[in-house]
């Protein structure tokens, strides 16, 4: 008699709100379930009252909501990565379930984390976040965006596989991760 068992998928994504790569994770989610895969999204935020319908059929559980936003209105991006990384360490250790696949999105830092448990990681770059970041007046910032920039195209390589949306994404992704660019 076959495994019957649903392979099992863990999703990561930041704030589960309304924009595009939200639409993107939710289609990828009930995709996957259509193929008789056992989804669960995992967010640090996510307002039921402010999001696509769709979201109403997925299994969605927040994690790592506690840790704030901001600190004082700045370091947005460094807040953003420890409240995936918290999230990522529920998910892999405390969450009860042990998963066949995870799937990242736009936050690569929880990488090695989940490398803990399995090293079939998929993450979706839409775009390096280092090419976001633009303000770089001060000493202070520059120095507070060489370590997250670093960490964000070291953790991206530790992915088995990384997907990007189109052939300008991919060559900005070569252009700026050239350690991990093929």
């Amino acid at each position: 008699m076959p495994n019957s068992k649903k392979p099992k998928v863990a999703i990561l994504h930041p704030d589960l709100g309304i924009g595009g790569a939200e639409n993107l994770i939710i289609n990828l989610a009930l995709a996957l379930e259509k193929k008789n895969y056992d989804v669960k999204i995992y967010t640090p935020h996510f307002d039921p009252n402010r999001c696509f319908q769709e979201c109403h059929q997925l299994n969605i559980e927040v994690a790592g909501s506690w840790f704030p936003r901001t600190i004082f209105g700045r370091f947005i991006a460094y807040c953003a990565y420890v409240r995936m990384v918290f999230c990522a360490i529920y998910v892999a250790f405390f969450s009860g379930v042990d998963y066949d696949y995870y799937l990242l999105d736009q936050v690569s830092f929880p990488i090695p984390i989940l490398k803990m448990k399995t090293s079939k990681i998929v993450f979706y770059c839409h775009f390096p976040d280092k090419l976001l970041s633009t303000n770089r007046s001060s000493f202070i910032m520059q120095f507070y965006r060489y370590f997250l920039d670093y960490l964000e195209e070291v953790t991206t390589g530790m992915a088995q596989t990384i997907v990007v949306n189109s052939l300008f994404t991919q060559k900005v992704f070569q252009e700026n991760f050239p350690i991990i660019a093929d």
